[in-house]
């Protein structure tokens, strides 16, 4: 899965950022993507104790994110990428339902530079990429401490993300169409389920 940020800087002569302000963007081929700006802050990175599956987030740190950056609304749709590059690499695959309002999948690393590519080619300049690892965790995070975004009761998870439990256990063997679950509190949607998404960076075991 993709989601992209752009660039929208704040330093001194650019154009004066409001927190949360979205902006919405013809792709190549017609379709559009909604953006959020992320302000520039401190957080803390990397999980408290033992997780599963988050052996490499500890120990926890402090980051700065010097910048603030737009970052997609939404995770990248079928019907999106569809839009810019032409192909479908989803259609016929297990475990996935075309639809454009499904997330893209099937697709490499590789695959969104290309897509970003294409995007930078359309605007005519280097404005798009990939957010960096801590940028993603920054905005998933979205200014909280907690576990997940809207807390530490577990309880709440189904109310937030699509997961094992609310799809696959509940008879459907794909993902959904995106933003139908609640967001966090930047606004930003299924940080915390659905699919996976990449970065522009990957990081080594915090300790």
């Amino acid at each position: 899965m993709v989601e992209i940020g752009y660039s929208g800087g704040n330093e001194e002569g650019d154009m004066k950022r409001y927190s949360h302000e979205e902006s919405i963007v013809e792709l190549p081929g017609g379709a559009t993507m909604e953006f959020v700006w992320i302000e520039p802050g401190t957080f803390t990175r990397g999980s408290p104790g033992p997780e599963t599956y988050l052996d490499g987030e500890a120990p926890q740190h402090e980051v700065t994110i010097s910048r603030g950056f737009f970052l997609g609304r939404y995770e990248i749709t079928q019907g999106q990428w569809e839009s810019v590059m032409g192909v479908t690499p989803w259609s016929g695959q297990e475990y996935v339902q075309s639809n454009p309002s499904h997330p893209a999948v099937y697709i490499s690393w590789n695959d969104t530079q290309e897509f970003i590519g294409k995007l930078n080619g359309a605007a005519g300049e280097e404005i798009y990429r990939l957010p960096t690892d801590a940028e993603w965790e920054y905005a998933c995070r979205a200014g909280t401490t907690t576990r997940w975004s809207f807390g530490d009761d577990e309880s709440q998870l189904g109310d937030y993300a699509w997961n094992a439990e609310n799809t696959m256990n509940a008879g459907l063997k794909f993902a959904q169409p995106v933003g139908t679950k609640l967001p966090n509190p930047w606004g930003l949607y299924d940080m915390h389920g659905n699919v996976w998404e990449f970065c522009q960076d990957w990081y080594g075991n915090y300790s």
